[in-house]
């Protein structure tokens, strides 16, 4: 049973939820994708409080797609409204994580409310960055967004040139996986490529008990590819039954972050999290993962594609960005 009601839903009418005078600090990232601006954009227009704003532009590794990538983050940077100043670059492979650890704290040492804007924000930047701010006591107010595409590249790789299975930053490892740790379980969140993770879950999946959450209903478009990611990870396991699949709204934050609680016995159950489906499952593991102490595995990529996404989906003539409330009145949700 959740402890509070966990808000979520059309971004204006959370934000109406909130007193009219909360002033709000905005980070959000600079991409390639046509969707990357336009929460910001949308907040500028509908609320009047969004007193500062910070972005990111992560810097994929050197590929065929820079040029292209490059001149979209010129155009999308152009297209923000007031031409807000405060733009960060950093690599996508960085290697310090005290380079993210200065960068969130210092933001978070200035600012009381802040909204996070997870649209095109790389899984190794926004789970630390949201640790962070999570560690921050002072901070009143904390919601998350997402904003939703059209569709997604079909015709090329989504992403490419994978890394080895390890931790995602400032989530590492604490509980020690080892082979022979039969209590460890994994809680697998399924996506449209399997970015070479099967390999790494054969090696432990024989001796664990392996939860996969399938977005639905989700995006129609990504039936296909989900299936497919599913049959691969299902041929690298030796018994089907220790294979369980759970169906989760692939908006539903709230759903899956308690669908993750009770597989993980109240979350005291050693698990493997492996955030490779939709952001707001992202976002789900990454608040069971600072809430637990558990580990984050990821095969990070170097490259991503120009148009990893196309478009924005619109529900009544206004941008689809679904938001979630994750600190409210200085008490956490979560």
């Amino acid at each position: 049973m959740q402890e509070y009601y966990r808000p979520w839903g059309n971004l204006q009418w959370i934000l109406t939820q909130f007193p009219n005078n909360t002033k709000w600090f905005f980070l959000g990232t600079i991409a390639s994708e046509d969707r990357t601006v336009v929460t910001y954009n949308t907040l500028k227009t509908i609320n009047q409080n969004i007193i500062d704003s910070t972005f990111i532009i992560v810097k994929d590794k050197i590929s065929r797609h820079t040029s292209l990538v490059q001149k979209k983050i010129t155009d999308k940077r152009n297209e923000l409204i007031d031409n807000p100043q405060n733009i960060i670059e950093f690599d996508l492979l960085y290697e310090n994580d005290s380079i993210i650890i200065n960068f969130i704290d210092d933001l978070t040492n200035k600012y009381e409310n802040i909204i996070l804007d997870i649209s095109c924000m790389p899984k190794r930047f926004f789970f630390p960055f949201l640790k962070r701010i999570l560690l921050a006591e002072h901070i009143k107010n904390l919601i998350i967004t997402n904003s939703s595409p059209i569709s997604y590249e079909s015709n090329e790789p989504l992403s490419e040139t994978y890394g080895a299975w390890r931790t995602l930053p400032l989530f590492s490892d604490l509980l020690g996986m080892t082979d022979n740790d039969k209590s460890n379980i994994i809680l697998f969140a399924v996506g449209h490529l399997p970015m070479g993770s099967p390999g790494p879950i054969y090696d432990i999946g024989n001796s664990s008990k392996i939860f996969l959450y399938f977005p639905f209903p989700g995006h129609p478009y990504s039936f296909d590819p989900l299936w497919k990611f599913i049959h691969d990870i299902e041929k690298t396991i030796k018994q089907r039954s220790d294979m369980i699949i759970e169906c989760v709204s692939a908006q539903d934050a709230p759903e899956l972050y308690d669908c993750l609680i009770k597989a993980s016995n109240g979350g005291q159950a050693p698990s493997i999290i492996a955030p490779y489906g939709p952001k707001p499952f992202s976002l789900a593991m990454a608040l069971f993962a600072c809430k637990y102490a558990q580990p984050v595995y990821y095969t990070q990529p170097s490259v991503y594609h120009p148009d990893y996404s196309r478009g924005i989906l619109m529900n009544d003539g206004k941008p689809l960005i679904t938001t979630y409330v994750i600190k409210a009145s200085g008490r956490s949700l979560y």
